[in-house]
């Protein structure tokens, strides 16, 4: 009887700290897990894998922006293509091997004032902090490269007050 009361006492325990760790497990949104998904499939890259594919185009699949050490999504402005944000361009970078480029940024959708801007630049690649320069007349950027497949490519862009994500994903040609 002892041994049988002991055994059922272990268990209530066990359970209980089970139901009180899912409790502690913040729920994960349907936008973390689609760009955790596409992270996941971007790990692993080798840098020199970068200048060998990037040339193509490439139109943005998200925009996001991340609490202080990226462990959650704060703001989805664009998630598999569609925008959550008013005001936003669809933007594209196509990128040839021999390290020019062109941004195209497209506002089609915001009606009468719409427009469509290109920017030229030259793209560089350093492998060993994984950044990513753009310059150009009236357009520069530089981003750190999280993730590169095939399929995506992943820009993070981390200053004092935000910590900002876009993905691309490579248009078939």
């Amino acid at each position: 009887m002892k041994k049988s009361y002991l055994i059922l006492l272990l268990v209530a325990m066990f359970a209980l700290v089970a139901c009180d760790n899912n409790e502690r497990t913040p729920q994960r949104s349907e936008n973390d897990i689609i760009v955790d998904n596409i992270i996941a499939q971007c790990k692993g890259f080798e840098t020199e894998d970068i200048t060998q594919y990037i040339s193509g185009e490439w139109k943005q699949d998200a925009s996001l922006i991340y609490n202080e050490d990226w462990s959650a999504i704060k703001a989805a402005y664009q998630i598999s293509g569609n925008w959550y944000a008013d005001g936003g361009a669809d933007t594209t970078y196509i990128f040839s091997a021999n390290g020019k480029g062109s941004l195209i940024s497209n506002n089609e959708s915001l009606g009468p004032d719409s427009y469509i801007e290109t920017y030229q630049f030259d793209w560089q690649y350093d492998a060993e902090n994984r950044q990513f320069t753009m310059i150009g007349n009236n357009f520069n950027a530089k981003y750190t490269v999280s993730g590169f497949n095939d399929e995506y490519i992943i820009f993070d862009d981390s200053s004092p007050t935000r910590n900002y994500r876009k993905i691309f994903k490579k248009t078939v040609e």
